[in-house]
Parts: C-alpha cells; structure tokens; sequence
C-alpha cells in the first residue's frame, strides 16, 4: 500500500474526539490510542463536540459496520470542515480506497497501523498540539492487509471515571470461517506472554479498577510461547486479588472446556457471564459456514456451564440469512435457542464480503427474508432477556457500580450481567457491594444496597 506524506502544521489548539464502532476489542483499542493523547497534554473531548481531530475506529463485519462508519466520518467533517479526520481499524484495512473517496478524511489507517497514529501525524508537532490541515494532493494511507504482525501490547491505564477495564491479551484468528473477512483485516493469531498479561494487571489493579474485561478476537485459542492456555491466564488472574472481578468476553463454544467451566463456577471473582457464539442452530449450516461444532456440541457445553456455573448470564451471537439458509433451517435454529437457557442474543444479519467463500456461494438470501428472521430472533432475544432479569427479582448479587447520570440514581453490573439501578450515592461508585433486587423494568433491575457505607468483598 503507498505511503504519502501529509501537509501539517502544529496548533496551539489540543482536542481529540473517538467515535468506537464494533467490538470489546475495538473499544479496548481505542482506550490504549486516547491515552496515548491523554498523556501528550491533548484534551480528549465527545465525540459531539467541536474538535481539532477525529478519530474513527471502525468495523467491517457488516455491510452495516461499514456504512454506518461513512455516516459518522461525514458527520464529522460537517461538523467541523476544517478538522483533521483520522479514520483507522479494520474497514480502513478492508477497503481503505473507498473511504478515501469520502469528503474530509486525511488519514486512513489499518487495524495495526492506527497504534501510530500520533506518530505518522507528525513527530515535529507532538507535545505541541494537534495539527492545522493544509491542502495536500494525496490522502496518506497506512495499511499492510495480511502482513506479518506483532501483538500489540501498549497497556491502557488512568482512563477517568472508568471502573471496568478490556485489557486485550490476543489477536488475529487462524480459524477459517466461510463468512468471516476478520482474519484477512486483523491477521493471524497472536498473543501477549502470560507474563506480561499479569504484569499489566497488577498495574490496572494498583489503578483502582475494579473489573478487567478479557478481550481479543479468539482468545479461547489463546497459547504462548511457554504453552500457557487460555485457562492458565483466567485462574492466575483470578488469583491476584480477591476484590477484582475476572470477565471474559466471547469465547468459541470448541474452547470452551470442563476445567474452564468449572473454574469459573469455583471462583467468586470469575464472572458468571458466558458469551457464546451460536451463528446458527442448523448443522448443515453450521457445516456451511466452516464453524468447529455442531449443536450437539454446543448444547453440552451450556448445559455443563449451567451446571457448573451458578447463576449463569449466557448471550450467544446468531447470524441470519446465510447463503442457502433456508425457512426450514432458520426454524431448526429458532427452536434451539428456545431449547436453551440463553439470557440474551447479538443478532447480526448476513453481509455478504468481498474475499470470503461465502461471498462466491449461490442462493444468496434476498433482503425482505434478512429483515423478517433478523426481527424474530431479536424479539426472540428480548423475551429471553426479561425472562432473564424476572429471575434474579429477590436475589441478593454483588455489584460493580459506575457513575450513572450523576443525580438520581446509580448503575451497575452483577457478575452474571445483569444491569442494576440503585438510588444515588456517590459513596459507592467504583466499588462492588451486596444489592438486594426488588424487581425489573423493561430491560434492568431496580435494588436497594444493603450495606450502607463501600465495603470490599467476594464477588461473583
């Protein structure tokens, strides 16, 4: 990919707005790049708000992903013409020639690439402010799609205001799913040294956080170089404090073993929150798509979690509309998910990408049938989640809380994931305290704290 050099000048003037679209691990990434600004004097400000420059980290999962990342980049350049428009992740890495054709953007960055993003705006001007943009012929392009990568390991600390943490400990993916564009735009799989992982988290717990979020693309298959797996890195976490919480973000249902499971139900600061990749309840799609289980597979393994895990929070991501997915499979993989106790589902509708076998297969879904099963499944997914919610009114959890709207009320998180309102006091933001839960709105559960003053304590 050609390199140009970019015109700029440095400003007095210091802010930055993010805007974050896809996943945990997108919204990590992020967090790492801000800091980097933060700690250069920048003024991190909202995205709504005017800034100096504007970063988009997008997604390319989707033909949604990809449009709805064109809408945020115009909105930006409206909203500030003369504004610099860094646009990175992985749609710049996918189609980096077609977001150059967008008015305003002056740097398009890949999914690596976007970690020197203060470098390549200029060495000259860091430490003294953003940039002024000036006309130049050529929009700079930095992307290496499926070049050799290194796993990157910049730590991400001191985020304001911020009780939880994703802390990315694995990237890439050599899995070959027959949809999936994600291992051509993030690489193959890599991992940061279990090592390392600990020494980052000894540092986000000397910080005060008080919940770390594992993060990456498939970090299930996670090994080192010391052959260290994915279960040795959740228990020796697990092991540094009693008074942080372990969460894992989503985990390929084939990695999922009986001594995980039961980990996770023996530890009270392991979350009892599971996210589980479904993507269809019909083997011959199932087969279709490349996926590494059938159902018969996938059930044992949700209902071993339940049995191991008490009180066990379990989404599943579901994709609709593959090619050749016919009303009879789609019915096979509705009843599954009815078959099983699945607190939530990411419904994601087929997007056909250009470098996937699936993109080349014949009997493409049309729209109009997209539309209609993405609608049940996701009707689907909400009576699941109250039926969810009903379940834990009269039950005490430990709660992790955040600000909330800083007057009325309080939130938090159980550890099985389930969102919590309290009455505000500020005494408990950033700390995890028993909550009573008195009963359940649409989406959330109302509770009274039954401790009145922070206290530290097991956690679930």
């Amino acid at each position: 990919m050609p390199k140009y050099e970019v015109g700029l000048q440095p400003s007095k003037i210091r802010k930055v707005a993010f805007y974050t679209f896809g996943c945990m691990l997108n919204q990590s990434e992020t967090a790492t790049i801000a800091q980097e600004f933060d700690k250069s004097g920048y003024e991190i400000v909202e995205f709504g708000q005017p800034a100096d420059l504007y970063v988009i980290n997008t997604c390319t999962v989707t033909h949604k992903a990809d449009s709805r990342a064109r809408t945020k980049i115009r909105q930006a350049h409206r909203a500030q013409s003369d504004a610099f428009v860094a646009v990175v992740g992985c749609y710049a890495e996918h189609k980096p020639e077609e977001i150059a054709s967008i008015e305003g953007v002056d740097l398009i960055l890949g999914a690596e690439e976007k970690f020197r993003l203060i470098d390549m705006l200029s060495n000259e001007a860091r430490g003294e402010g953003v940039w002024e943009k000036k006309p130049v012929p050529e929009i700079m392009l930095a992307c290496e799609a499926g070049s050799a990568r290194e796993m990157e390991v910049r730590p991400t600390l001191e985020m304001e205001g911020k009780t939880r943490i994703f802390m990315k400990i694995q990237d890439g993916c050599d899995y070959n799913c027959s949809f999936c564009i994600i291992p051509q735009v993030r690489g193959a799989g890599r991992v940061l040294p279990l090592a390392e992982i600990l020494s980052r988290a000894r540092q986000i717990i000397d910080h005060g956080y008080r919940e770390i979020v594992l993060t990456g693309v498939n970090i299930g298959t996670y090994q080192d170089a010391q052959d260290h797996r994915f279960i040795d890195v959740v228990e020796q976490l697990s092991d540094l404090s009693e008074q942080v919480r372990i969460r894992l973000s989503s985990v390929e249902p084939n990695c999922m073993t009986d001594d995980l499971l039961q980990l996770i139900g023996e530890r009270d600061n392991i979350c009892s929150h599971l996210h589980l990749p479904l993507q269809s309840g019909s083997d011959r799609v199932l087969r279709k798509m490349r996926r590494r289980y059938l159902t018969e597979r996938y059930r044992e393994v949700v209902l071993k979690a339940a049995e191991y895990i008490p009180d066990l929070g379990l989404g599943a991501d579901v994709l609709v509309g593959f090619p050749d997915e016919t009303d009879e499979d789609f019915a096979t993989t509705t009843e599954f998910i009815e078959s099983l106790p699945v607190s939530y589902l990411h419904v994601f509708t087929y997007s056909r990408r250009t470098g996937t076998d699936a993109a080349a297969m014949e009997h493409q879904v049309d729209p109009q049938t997209h539309q209609r099963r993405s609608f049940v499944l996701r009707q689907l997914s909400k009576r699941k989640h109250r039926q969810f919610l009903a379940g834990q009114v009269g039950t005490v959890k430990p709660v992790l809380f955040e600000p909330g709207d800083g007057s009325t009320y309080l939130e938090g998180w159980t550890g099985n994931y389930a969102r919590i309102r309290v009455d505000y006091d500020p005494d408990f933001i950033n700390q995890i305290v028993p909550v009573s839960i008195r009963h359940q709105k649409e989406d959330y559960l109302v509770g009274e704290v039954l401790a009145r003053s922070p206290q530290r304590m097991a956690v679930l």
